[in-house]
């Protein structure tokens, strides 16, 4: 395998490197750990009004909603620094 040779700056290397690919798959997998953080968000909000998903505990509700807050806000940061 013939590597190019490597020069400071040089983005051939970073391209040959793979970087573009990775930051696909690191784009896909921030936006589906974001799209699970909304959904345990939107299942635990239907809990606390209806009582229906998980029997209503309502403690266990307010975790799930923390936690999925701080996910949807570490996943929309890392977004960010993607960008």
């Amino acid at each position: 395998m013939n590597l190019p040779e490597w020069r400071a700056g040089s983005a051939l290397f970073l391209e040959n490197c793979g970087r573009t690919n990775m930051s696909k798959v690191s784009k896909n997998t921030i936006i589906g750990s974001m799209a699970v953080a909304g959904l345990v968000a939107i299942l635990a909000l239907l809990d606390i009004f209806t009582k229906s998903p998980f029997n209503g505990q309502p403690a266990m509700d307010i975790i799930f909603i923390i936690c999925a807050a701080m996910m949807l806000y570490m996943g929309y940061d890392a977004y960010k620094d993607l960008k």
